[in-house]
């Protein structure tokens, strides 16, 4: 039997759903990444000249790694997490009397984004990271000692990214952690680095 109002109907909504489609893959998009940078996190050196008396001298760069994934919700907005290891800073003193921490963490940022051209776009994001500290203290005539720590603080970052084709593309940005010096064993923590992004 003929039923025009349900063909009619049938018709009409796979019209709708072609017309669809492609604002929907268009309206956002998933996205991975790696990268490298230097790292630099503030040790207070009041609280560990107990290892010597005398003041120590410090290291507080190192080489950092990220890998990081999000979705991008149309051209000015995304969320974003990620897994950091900022390497290991450290401090000495005659003895010889040493101080390590090393630190990592997986954070969350929600990002807002500035698109300047097709290829070309500037973004802040702004989130917390549930960081993890390693501490370990080797005093002269007195052995190795070790402590870790975990909290979660404050972070943001700023950062410029461009696309070479619709899926490749290279990002640099500027992260700093408001991590606290005290329970961490080495305070605020920024990176500087060069990632590699991938959009599906």
């Amino acid at each position: 039997m003929y039923q025009p109002k349900k063909t009619h109907s049938m018709m009409l909504a796979a019209v709708l759903a072609a017309g669809l489609t492609p604002c929907i893959a268009q309206a956002g998009a998933w996205y991975v990444g790696a990268g490298v940078g230097q790292a630099k996190s503030d040790i207070d050196t009041d609280s560990i000249a107990f290892l010597s008396g005398t003041p120590v001298n410090t290291d507080e760069t190192s080489t950092a790694f990220k890998i990081f994934g999000g979705y991008q919700f149309g051209k000015h907005f995304g969320i974003e997490v990620g897994y950091i290891d900022r390497g290991e800073v450290s401090a000495t003193a005659p003895g010889p009397d040493t101080y390590k921490m090393a630190l990592s963490g997986i954070d969350a940022f929600v990002v807002g984004i500035l698109p300047i051209s097709n290829e070309f776009s500037l973004f802040g994001k702004l989130g917390f990271i549930s960081w993890n500290s390693d501490v370990t203290v080797s005093l002269a005539g007195f052995g190795t000692g070790k402590a870790n720590e975990s909290d979660i603080d404050l972070a943001f970052g700023l950062g410029a990214q461009y696309n070479f084709t619709k899926n490749i593309g290279v990002r640099a940005e500027y992260e700093a952690f408001d991590i606290d010096v005290a329970q961490a064993g080495a305070g605020n923590t920024y990176v500087l680095s060069l990632s590699a992004t991938y959009k599906f």
